[in-house]
């Protein structure tokens, strides 16, 4: 967010939540809509890539 100069509050007002909702998903690192952490990579133009740990 730093990076694309976005604020928690104009990703909230972006994503239609609260701010609050934005920095309770940043710092606790929870959300109970996951659809919403879709939204917010979209938002900021990053993508989640899960792969399998290469020493397992």
């Amino acid at each position: 967010m730093k990076e694309d100069g976005m604020t928690q509050e104009a990703v909230a007002q972006q994503m239609n939540v609260d701010r609050v909702y934005i920095n309770r998903m940043l710092n606790n690192g929870t959300s109970k809509i996951p659809m919403r952490w879709g939204q917010l990579l979209d938002l900021l133009g990053l993508e989640l890539v899960i792969r399998r740990k290469q020493d397992r």
